[in-house]
């Protein structure tokens, strides 16, 4: 065993790789309908928004310009309220959202639905790396199993 000087701090052992998926508080988007869950999506969103400085009427501008669709503040609200049920946020509007706010976490919340992520493009590489080292063990475990059978078989 190496010996270890106790006063030397190490880098690596309390490190905690960040979780590249961004995702909302589950409590903040707990609903009964994924429809609720949207609106307070929407809501969580235009929140953590404006406490960076980015209020619901430049969001409203600013989607505007995006989608080069009138969006008033007051149908941003709409979007934010579980008690507007006509109101809920076109897809087109929710990448919007996403763009101006600079926010993915709702889309997140519509890929965990069906058990997919979303992740930033710089982790694509990585993925297919995930990707190719499952089919690589595939293919080692099937030759494998043919090279058993073909010795077994006196080949």
């Amino acid at each position: 065993m190496r010996w270890r000087d106790p006063d030397t701090l190490d880098l690596f052992d309390d490190f905690v790789p960040v979780d590249p998926v961004v995702r909302f508080d589950p409590v903040d988007v707990r609903s009964a309908t994924l429809r609720d869950s949207i609106s307070r999506a929407v809501a969580a969103t235009l929140d953590s928004a404006g406490a960076a400085g980015l209020g619901r009427e430049e969001i409203a501008a600013r989607l505007t310009d995006w989608t080069g669709e009138p969006v008033s503040r007051a149908m941003v609200n709409a979007y934010a309220s579980q008690g507007r049920r006509d109101h809920t946020i076109s897809f087109a509007r929710g990448i919007g959202l996403s763009a101006v706010t600079g926010d993915p976490r709702l889309f997140q919340l519509g890929a965990e639905a069906f058990g997919h992520i979303v992740v930033p493009k710089r982790f694509a590489h990585w993925v297919r790396v995930g990707q190719a080292a499952e089919a690589k063990a595939k293919i080692s475990r099937t030759y494998e199993k043919e090279l058993r059978a073909a010795k077994g078989a006196g080949l």
